[in-house]
């Protein structure tokens, strides 16, 4: 059963590459997948950034951003393994790529004034359900801190056939929403089994841990993921985001829990900011980590210490940490 990484990075090549050596350090069962990253270069000198981690990372499958939304679903429907099937999701894709009133598809127009009759029905006309694959989903500044095993979450994820993903980011650890700037309470746990993979229920808990539909690091399987994304409108990846976050309750009858270790073994490091679309996203804005300031360290040939990110237990899904720099 595979598991396919799809990684979202822009102008930050520096970051990007602690994001995977973070990822190969940690993850466990790496026969089980495919590694792609859509990057996106605003000039020459980060296009040549990423050149640079190209002949680096052989086995990253690099996909250069033209038009999100549009190869974002060339790579979801090219891992999937039926012809045909493959064929009515491009399709379905595409109706869907059409804008009406401004910002929603045609299915999001279906959909959403049955969402506000309360209506949960956490289905799509698109049906991927053969599709036994799974997707996790990340961003360039995202770490990943401690093991975690992939065949484990996947037969976790098998086990409960009500979970709607499995969050990386989460855990009885963060107790803090750093885009509220607020406490958070934990929700009640239940444990799953014999390992510390945590269940619990999202649609009664708040900020983060009722935030089940995110990009930074978490694991859907491609049933509900490539029905739900090929629904919706977007054209960067924090609107992409905002949709599927959007969507949630959509599934909270058919998926009301969500998986997570009991400590959470990745979190967001949001030093700086390079999405245009959501300025109001809190980040960091030390001079020390503007995009500038880094691509010049990558290009003297620093890479970010990992050493002093092992095991870290951040108090958040998202959480400024300090980088230091070495020459390999």
């Amino acid at each position: 059963m595979n598991v396919h990484v799809l990684i979202f990075s822009r102008d930050r090549a520096l970051q990007l590459d602690a994001t995977l050596r973070s990822f190969f350090r940690c993850a466990q069962g790496m026969e089980m997948t495919s590694i792609t990253v859509m990057y996106r270069a605003s000039n020459a000198r980060f296009s040549l950034q990423y050149e640079r981690l190209i002949r680096e990372y052989p086995k990253v499958n690099f996909i250069k951003e033209f038009k999100f939304r549009e190869d974002l679903i060339d790579i979801l429907a090219k891992k999937i393994a039926c012809p045909k099937l493959q064929d009515q999701f491009s399709l379905f894709a595409q109706l869907n790529g059409t804008r009406l009133w401004g910002r929603y598809s045609p299915t999001e127009v279906l959909i959403r004034p049955l969402m506000r009759l309360r209506m949960q029905l956490g289905r799509f006309p698109m049906d991927v359900s053969r599709q036994e694959d799974h997707w996790l989903i990340s961003v360039d500044d995202n770490l990943f801190v401690r093991p975690f095993s992939l065949k484990d979450i996947i037969q976790a994820l098998n086990n409960t056939n009500d979970a709607i993903g499995f969050s990386l980011r989460l855990g009885e650890n963060t107790q803090y929403c750093y885009m509220k700037g607020l406490p958070q309470k934990p929700p009640q746990f239940e444990r799953q089994t014999e390992t510390n993979i945590l269940a619990f229920n999202w649609v009664t808990a708040e900020y983060d841990f009722g935030y089940p539909l995110e990009i930074s690091s978490s694991i859907y399987r491609s049933s509900l993921l490539l029905p739900l994304i090929s629904s919706l409108y977007f054209n960067t990846p924090n609107s992409l985001e905002s949709k599927m976050a959007s969507m949630s309750k959509w599934f909270a009858k058919r998926y009301p829990k969500l998986l997570c270790y009991s400590t959470s073994v990745s979190f967001c490091n949001p030093l700086n900011k390079v999405q245009v679309d959501r300025t109001r996203n809190r980040s960091g804005n030390q001079l020390t980590y503007s995009i500038e300031e880094l691509a010049n360290l990558f290009d003297e040939g620093y890479r970010i210490d990992l050493s002093p990110f092992s095991g870290f237990i951040p108090d958040a899904c998202h959480q400024e940490v300090d980088l230091t720099f070495y020459k390999p």
